[in-house]
């Protein structure tokens, strides 16, 4: 990144204008790979069974969101407090 932004800069530089000014083409998913050439249901497995952060259970569970919230957190790599500013924005 370091060096791409050292690119960039000398281009704003030269140019008079932004880095913010850069237009950068997006192409969202792997344009390569098809439906056929993809096993989805192997992808299962990654699917959040919930979010406290989003108050979202992907199903009924014996436990409130927002007691799942700790595992959420660390799962995020968030400390206590950090976990305070998700929930306050």
């Amino acid at each position: 990144m370091a060096k791409v932004l050292t690119v960039l800069e000398g281009i704003a530089a030269d140019t008079g204008s932004s880095i913010a000014d850069v237009t950068v083409p997006f192409f969202p998913g792997d344009s390569h790979a098809t439906d056929e050439m993809t096993d989805a249901e192997s992808f299962e497995v990654l699917e959040p069974i919930h979010d406290g952060y989003r108050n979202w259970l992907k199903k009924d569970y014996a436990v409130s969101p927002e007691e799942l919230m700790p595992d959420r957190t660390q799962l995020m790599g968030l400390t206590a407090p950090d976990s305070l500013a998700q929930i306050e924005n």
